[in-house]
């Protein structure tokens, strides 16, 4: 996530949004972090390998979704995408739906090589949730399972959006 993805993310959901009723949240947009959430919650720890934890950085920003909302996860996602779903759960904001997601979520050092056409990740840390586990490695389970069929999405369908869609009328 970087600060243009970010302030996208804010102008799209607090700014051209804020007159809908509810909120869909695809975790392939991971930038929904920052306006979904009061901020990283201070129990999770986040540590490099081989040191002590220590707490989370926290955003500080102030205008929040505060309507209802669902998460929308799947077996693609990695690093934030794996980490946002996990502190929406902990936080207990509203329902996640969709697929199982990879234990993935890892901090990366980027390093290049001598041809700058390689890069690569190096895991450094990761973080914890309030019961001490670590995500790297833990699988997510969505609190709905719904699992897109290729034939139905390429007939211009996505289950998972339909499902979302249904259990947030179930709020009204």
């Amino acid at each position: 996530m970087d600060d243009s993805s970010y302030r996208t993310v804010i102008e799209e959901v607090l700014g051209l949004s804020a007159d809908k009723d509810a909120l869909i949240v695809d975790t392939a947009s991971t930038a929904a972090e920052t306006s979904m959430t009061p901020g990283r919650f201070p129990e999770r720890e986040e540590g490099l390998r081989h040191r002590a934890p220590r707490p989370a950085r926290r955003h500080r920003a102030l205008n929040k979704w505060i309507k209802p909302s669902i998460v929308l996860m799947g077996e693609c996602n990695y690093s934030d995408a794996h980490l946002f779903p996990v502190e929406y759960k902990v936080r207990n904001i509203g329902k996640t739906l969709g697929m199982p997601v990879p234990g993935t979520g890892t901090f990366v050092w980027w390093e290049s090589q001598i041809d700058p056409t390689l890069r690569f990740g190096i895991p450094q840390g990761g973080w914890r949730t309030p019961d001490g586990k670590l995500c790297e490695n833990n699988q997510l389970e969505p609190d709905v399972l719904v699992k897109n069929d290729p034939d139905v999405m390429s007939a211009g369908r996505d289950q998972q959006i339909e499902a979302a869609v249904k259990e947030l009328l179930k709020k009204k």
